[in-house]
């Protein structure tokens, strides 16, 4: 299970400082922030499993990431146990 998320702004093309400056002149819409976010569960055994998700951001020039472990034991019917 993935995700990729951009945003972008188009303001200095919809409403440029000055109004006259003609559509062919105005600045491009930019990209401000992205991110990507993967998570895989790994089923080890009838009981057992491992999680492992990861994400990625860009905003403003600056990044970071995350990465995530977890792991789940059922026990019964009606109980688990999850670390992470």
């Amino acid at each position: 299970n993935g995700s990729f998320v951009f945003a972008a702004s188009a303001a200095q093309l919809i409403e440029p400082a000055d109004p006259d400056t003609p559509i062919m002149n105005r600045a491009l819409p930019c990209l401000t922030s992205s991110a990507i976010s993967e998570d895989v569960s790994l089923q080890l055994d009838r009981k057992n499993s491992l999680d492992v998700g990861c994400q990625i951001l860009t905003k403003s020039g600056l990044g970071g990431s995350t990465l995530r472990l977890g792991f789940k034991r059922i026990l019964s019917h009606h109980s688990f146990v999850q670390l992470g």
